[in-house]
């Protein structure tokens, strides 16, 4: 295996045009190298679940910035060939989240799901009312999504136990989980047209909504379908659970660990999953 090296800033405390001009506060990119120090932190490639990419001699560290905020510096030595299959890259951005005050929704005794949702595409009225709506089945926690790079995606991680997801069975139509994703697809579609009046050429790509599924038997995987129609995305929560267990096998679970879960995209003109 070869290795190239790479380094860059991931994160800042300077100001996020995407988000408005917030800030991030100092201690979440503390915390987050520790994270990176410790190896807990996995790194993919463009915000994208299905592009997992290998590390080694990672090292984090708080610097200066040149707009006069402190960021964190990431160097050490990524896997050649994942690496070379992202194509171009810009530079380094990751990923942080900011839970939300369950007291916005009916609370349940046991999660049984985590919802979190790109801030710049989805405020928080838009996933708190999606969040009540699977309240109404569900322990629910939920979080606003940060992509720190100049144009973040629309995208939507559901951290979910896979038998969560095989007991939706045949009555996906009256499900919460169903009813919450819907709402939020519908809303992207009001932001998007909006977006669009004001600039007719701007190319906006459809939402990615990406399951982390977890299983008892140390199986895990990434399930993630690109789709603004909530009837693809309820065609794909359908058949989900056959495609966790044709990845599982038919003599139990394939091995699988955090560093290398089982990766699984839905295609909308096929209407099935697929192993990558």
């Amino acid at each position: 295996m070869a290795w190239v090296n790479f380094g860059g800033f991931v994160a800042t405390t300077d100001p996020l045009d995407a988000y408005g001009g917030i800030s991030l506060p100092e201690q979440s990119l503390r915390d987050l190298m520790e994270r990176l120090n410790d190896g807990s932190q996995a790194m993919t490639g463009h915000h994208d679940g299905l592009l997992p990419i290998r590390t080694r001699n990672v090292k984090a560290e708080m610097r200066p910035t040149p707009k006069g905020g402190v960021g964190l510096w990431v160097e050490g030595e990524a896997d050649e060939a994942e690496w070379t299959a992202l194509g171009e890259v810009g530079g380094f951005s990751v990923g942080g989240r900011m839970d939300l005050a369950e007291e916005h929704w009916p609370a349940q005794p046991k999660v049984a799901l985590r919802v979190s949702a790109d801030l710049g595409w989805f405020p928080p009225q838009d996933l708190t009312a999606a969040l009540r709506l699977m309240s109404r089945d569900f322990g629910v926690r939920g979080s606003h999504l940060f992509q720190l790079s100049a144009l973040p995606p629309a995208r939507i991680i559901v951290e979910v136990a896979a038998p969560v997801l095989a007991a939706l069975g045949p009555n996906l139509a009256a499900s919460a989980i169903w009813d919450g994703l819907k709402l939020l697809l519908l809303r992207f579609q009001v932001k998007k047209a909006a977006l669009v009046r004001q600039e007719p050429a701007i190319q906006i790509p459809p939402p990615a909504l990406e399951f982390d599924i977890s299983g008892g038997d140390n199986f895990r995987a990434t399930a993630q379908l690109r789709t603004e129609d909530p009837e693809v995305l309820k065609l794909a929560l359908g058949t989900m659970n056959a495609a966790i267990d044709a990845a599982r096998g038919p003599r139990g679970p394939v091995e699988s660990s955090p560093e290398r879960q089982q990766l699984m995209y839905f295609d909308p003109e096929s209407g099935e999953w697929h192993q990558r």
